[in-house]
């Protein structure tokens, strides 16, 4: 196994619909089942029981996120 940065994951994965939503985490965007604000801007992205983090560092994360949640889209995404 090779060992690359976290970014050049992402950019392999970002087609295949994975987006970077903390230094430490990639998650698929299709198995996003909400989003909750934690205060400073930061998130709590939930994939069923899972929770993981989205840093305020990573705005684009949160828009891409946001539109699944948009009229057109695969399905809504709940906020909370």
């Amino acid at each position: 196994m090779m060992r690359s940065p976290r970014s050049v994951l992402e950019e392999e994965l970002g087609s295949r619909g994975f987006v970077r939503t903390h230094r430490s985490w990639v998650v698929n965007a299709a198995q996003v089942t909400g989003l909750r604000p934690e205060g400073s801007g930061d998130y709590a992205v939930e994939i069923d029981a899972l929770t993981v983090p989205l840093s305020r560092r990573f705005p684009q994360a949160l828009e891409r996120l946001r539109a699944l949640g948009k009229p057109g889209t695969e399905r809504p995404l709940p906020t909370q």
